[in-house]
């Protein structure tokens, strides 16, 4: 393989499965599994490059494509902001 990849699980601090885990994922590896499925993956993504019939619409990302984005970070603000100020009032003793 022209790289390497890296594989892991993300497991708590001082996990018990982290012994069994890495000595499995070391396994996989060594016999090959990840690579072949490496290789399967990327031959699937050559052959629809190569597809002339797929055709890739790219669209520019506008502030309209954002709106939604926007809209939702006013609400969360002001949600944000009155249960602040419901703080400060309601906390003076």
């Amino acid at each position: 393989m022209p790289f390497s990849l890296q594989t892991a699980f993300y497991l708590p601090k001082y996990s018990p499965f982290k012994a069994v885990l890495d000595h499995k994922l070391s396994e996989l590896r060594e016999a090959g599994i990840v690579d072949m499925f490496v290789r399967r993956e990327m031959d699937k993504v050559a052959k629809r490059v190569k597809d002339k019939n797929v055709k890739v619409e790219q669209e520019t990302l506008t502030l309209n494509s954002l709106t939604v984005a926007f809209i939702l970070s006013a609400i969360c603000l002001a949600i944000a902001l009155s249960v602040f100020m419901c703080e400060i009032l309601f906390s003076k003793k």
